[in-house]
């Protein structure tokens, strides 16, 4: 298994993953209304730079 930070070039398995209502369920947010969304979601996305950490694609 690799794990490595999300990037833009997971937008589409992003949106897949977080369409699916037992994802979220654990994830506390909700599913994103379309693939633009989720981009919009990674673009913004700060946990890495301000906490180090964040979520993890796993391959």
């Amino acid at each position: 298994m690799i794990f490595c930070e999300f990037n833009l070039g997971d937008v589409q398995n992003f949106y897949d993953l977080n369409s699916n209502r037992n994802v979220i369920r654990f994830t506390g947010n909700s599913a994103f209304e379309n693939v633009e969304e989720a981009r919009d979601f990674l673009l913004n996305y700060k946990d890495y730079d301000e906490n180090g950490f964040g979520r993890w694609a796993v391959i």
